[in-house]
């Protein structure tokens, strides 16, 4: 069952897909300035170089998100909403698990363009990369990742019922 039914964007999809790509660079541009001008060098080269570019690979995998088919069906959407949410959790300093790490690898194994998959890894090896030697922090990453893996593997199990295609339906 499709929350939306997709034919009746596919008129809209092109449009759509640049507002988002202009909102993720507009929100990450405002946010940019406002780290510049209100923080402390210490505050603003945490948040430039690991916080900011979260918010341009959310819209970024949105984008890209809206290329697949089944999209709009009520179990892929509710499991993309508990990532995303659980991810955003981290915010707020709540659980105990990485929510980039755990976006990241879920949007690298779920999402089937290149370009975000590249994106997304290089950013994923970066994120790793500063929680082990630069905060020392084992836990949340690995809880990410194992979080990410199930919802990928949950996924997946739903997507064999309904096999991935684009919106032109090609495999």
């Amino acid at each position: 069952m499709e929350i939306i039914p997709q034919e009746k964007l596919l008129p809209y999809l092109s449009i759509i897909k640049w507002c988002f790509i202009f909102l993720g660079i507009s929100i990450t541009s405002l946010l940019l300035f406002k780290d510049l001008y209100y923080y402390t060098w210490d505050e603003k080269m945490e948040t430039i170089i690991y916080s900011i570019p979260m918010v341009f690979i959310f819209f970024l995998w949105i984008r890209y998100r809206l290329d697949e088919r089944y999209i709009f069906e009520h179990q892929f959407f509710l499991i993309d909403i508990s990532v995303v949410g659980l991810a955003a959790i981290r915010i707020f300093g709540l659980l105990f698990h990485s929510g980039h790490v755990l976006f990241l690898l879920y949007t690298l194994i779920t999402t089937n363009n290149r370009t975000y998959q590249w994106i997304a890894g290089i950013m994923l090896a970066f994120t790793i990369c500063l929680k082990l030697f630069y905060w020392n922090d084992f836990v949340t990453p690995l809880t990410g990742a194992a979080l990410a893996l199930f919802f990928a593997w949950l996924r997946n199990r739903f997507q064999k019922k309904a096999p991935y295609t684009n919106v032109n339906g090609a495999y």
